[in-house]
């Protein structure tokens, strides 16, 4: 897992040459020139960094700039083919000013999240009150901070295992939370099967995380 703080990359945008250059593929340079929008351009290049600090991690021999992160029909990012060492799974997410990445060598979702009062307002979207009492019996935190963490843990889910299927906060309960060591456990079942995921208050934001029991991550 890694976190990358998007300020820099913000103040960096009219620079020459460009801070990030050597972060990036000659596709993915191709790729941004997508994005006319500097807040979507800082967040792109950011996530890319992330995802490719979690890829190179104890890989000296993979350059970031040899290594091409594009999404698939579905926006997911794409780890590519080779080299063979590479995690196969990547999960990406980006939240008011961060960007973090989550690579795995099985299925694995992560969300961020800031805190905000505008969440109040999707509460009946979010989750139902029974869902929400039975989080908030373990979690001594605001309305605005409880729908959030269910919020992230949902998004992180279906990152993992439904990404072909927006907008679907619903096809995931959250049945049970306990406290670990600086952050919970959440048991959710989705897709008929239970997954956990882990979560945390961070500053201001929410960190979700998703991937399967006992398997290692970067």
């Amino acid at each position: 897992m890694a976190l990358v703080n998007l300020d820099p990359l913000k103040d960096g945008i009219a620079a020459e040459p460009e801070p990030w250059t050597g972060w990036l593929s000659p596709e993915e340079q191709k790729y941004l020139g997508r994005f006319r929008l500097a807040k979507r351009r800082t967040e792109w290049i950011g996530g890319r960094i992330a995802a490719k600090v979690c890829l190179i991690h104890g890989r000296p021999d993979n350059k970031p700039e040899r290594i091409t992160i594009l999404p698939d029909d579905h926006g997911r990012p794409l780890v590519p083919a080779t080299p063979a060492s590479l995690p196969r799974f990547l999960s990406i997410s980006h939240s008011h000013g961060l960007a973090v990445a989550l690579a795995a060598r099985v299925p694995c979702g992560i969300d961020l999240q800031l805190v905000t009062p505008g969440i109040v307002k999707l509460r009946e979207r979010i989750t139902p009150e029974v869902e929400l009492d039975r989080v908030a019996t373990r979690v001594a935190a605001t309305d605005q901070e409880l729908l959030t963490l269910i919020w992230s843990v949902k998004e992180a889910v279906k990152k993992q295992w439904l990404p072909d299927r927006p907008g679907l906060l619903e096809a995931t309960t959250i049945t049970d939370v306990q406290p670990g060591t600086g952050h919970w456990r959440l048991t959710c079942r989705v897709a008929g099967r239970n997954q956990e995921v882990r979560a945390c208050f961070m500053e201001g934001y929410v960190l979700a995380w998703s991937l399967a029991e006992g398997e290692d991550h970067a």
